[in-house]
């Protein structure tokens, strides 16, 4: 029989946990519980279903505020890698080599 309680530390864990890829890890761990409690067929009283709810939003928020912080490195990235590709060197020096013999 699976433990409803260790379902729910696994998800306030998750919910307080700072780290991104620790909360991956702690939801994919919590989503084998919350297949064996699915297919245990086991009743929940009204405040657990209540309780399962509010963590669940709170997963979900919490979820989202990272999505955006991913689209939002990303755009960075995209950026930077435009103003890299459209760069050009604005000095009036050869390239380096030229200044060095090659023969020695």
């Amino acid at each position: 029989m699976v433990d409803f309680e260790h379902f729910v530390e696994l998800t306030e864990s998750a919910v307080a946990e700072e780290d991104a890829d620790r909360l991956i890890r702690v939801l994919k761990g919590r989503n084998q519980i919350t297949t064996e409690l699915m297919k245990s067929g086991q009743n929940f009283d009204e405040k657990a279903v209540a309780k399962c709810i509010a963590l669940e939003t709170e997963i979900l928020k919490r979820l989202e505020k990272e999505r955006k912080q991913l689209l939002k490195n990303m755009e960075d990235l995209s950026r930077n890698r435009a103003a890299t590709k459209v760069y050009t060197s604005k000095f009036p020096f050869p390239p380096t080599p030229a200044f060095f013999d090659k023969k020695g």
